[in-house]
């Protein structure tokens, strides 16, 4: 429904239940390419064979950081994409394999099991540009691009017609919208 500017919409939203035989079986099957792995069995071609996962199937199995497109995580963004992938990852060593684990893909909606390897764990460290320099980088543009937006609503804030609820009056604002 549209009036002028505001639409009003709806929707039924239904998930689908997952059938519990298929999560069976699919929790034997990954018993099986584990244990293939564990007699040996290439990391590569069994990911690529068996993967369901569009995006890493292709590429080893290889989890990127979204944020930063590196293979480098820190803890901090590990935990905003998969809280439940840190207990799993803490627990191993460098080349290790997980047991099968359930997981719940919140973005698609699925459950499944997953399997993972470590290739390389950094200790702390102090950072420096030779070994950080992808995250050196991303936080330095990162704070730059905060201080342009800052400085466009600064520049701008009394200038632009901004209505704020009354509920919302009372609220502590970072810039001054409302005088």
């Amino acid at each position: 429904e549209r009036k002028g500017n505001d639409y009003l919409a709806r929707h039924i939203l239904m998930t689908p239940k997952i059938n519990n035989d298929a999560l069976i079986r699919s929790y034997y099957k990954i018993e099986e390419i584990k244990k293939e792995l564990d007699a040996g069995g290439d990391w590569q071609k069994l990911t690529a064979k068996y993967s369901e996962d569009e995006t890493t199937s292709k590429n080893s199995g290889i989890i990127y950081n979204p944020y930063t497109n590196d293979r480098r995580w820190d803890v901090q963004n590990i935990n905003q994409i998969d809280p439940e992938i840190f207990t799993v990852v803490d627990q191993l060593e460098v080349g290790e394999i997980s047991t099968p684990n359930k997981f719940s893909d919140q973005a698609k909606r699925k459950d499944g099991f997953r399997i993972v390897k470590v290739l390389e764990r950094t200790e702390p460290h102090t950072a420096s540009l030779e070994t950080d320099y992808q995250l050196i980088q991303t936080a330095s543009l990162n704070e730059k691009k905060q201080k342009e937006v800052q400085d466009w609503v600064k520049a701008n804030a009394k200038s632009v017609y901004l209505r704020i609820e009354d509920e919302y009056k009372a609220c502590p604002f970072q810039y001054e919208w409302t005088k």
